[in-house]
Parts: C-alpha cells; structure tokens; sequence
C-alpha cells in the first residue's frame, strides 16, 4: 500500500481536524497514516480497501495450502503401510494392547 505524503498526520493533528475529517479522507479514498510521537502507530482506510486486503490473505492461504499438496503429490511414491505393520517396525505398543 502506497501512502501519499499528504496523507500522513499526526495524533494530535487528528485532534484538531476531528475524526469526521479522518473518516471523510477515508471514504474519498484517501488511506490515512497516523504518526504518534513521530512512529507509524494506524493506518485509517476505506472499508473496500479491508475488503481487499482480507480476500488477499485468503488467497495467500489458498496458495500456501496448494504449494504443499503439490509438494506432496511431486514426492509421494504411492506405497502405503497399514499402521499395524509401522507399530511392529518401530516396537510401539499401544496403550490398551498386549
């Protein structure tokens, strides 16, 4: 997100424009970066732009969830072992078994 420099103020800015001006800014479009005592503290942006923003990191998870079942499609061999025969490779005995 691109933050034009006249859209950077101040807390104590804020204060004296009030908070209709901010919301004002925000509904024309204008994201809003408010500075307390002089660090990036909020960003203050229309409601689409959060819109926006959520269905991307959606869309992130989508893709990191493809990239590993894409990964594991590349490397899986096919065999299967039944979970009885892995407990005897191992000598794990279940709770409840003799």
């Amino acid at each position: 997100m691109k933050i034009n420099v006249e859209n950077i103020v101040s807390v104590s800015q804020v204060s004296q424009k009030g908070i209709s001006w901010l919301v004002s800014q925000a509904e024309a479009g204008n994201d809003m970066l408010i500075l307390k005592n002089s660090e990036p503290a909020v960003v203050v942006s229309h409601i689409d732009t959060m819109t926006r923003l959520s269905d991307l990191e959606e869309f992130a998870s989508d893709l990191r969830l493809l990239a590993a079942t894409m990964a594991r499609e590349a490397v899986d061999s096919g065999e299967r072992f039944d979970l009885n025969e892995v407990l005897n490779e191992f000598d794990v005995v279940l709770d409840g078994e003799n």
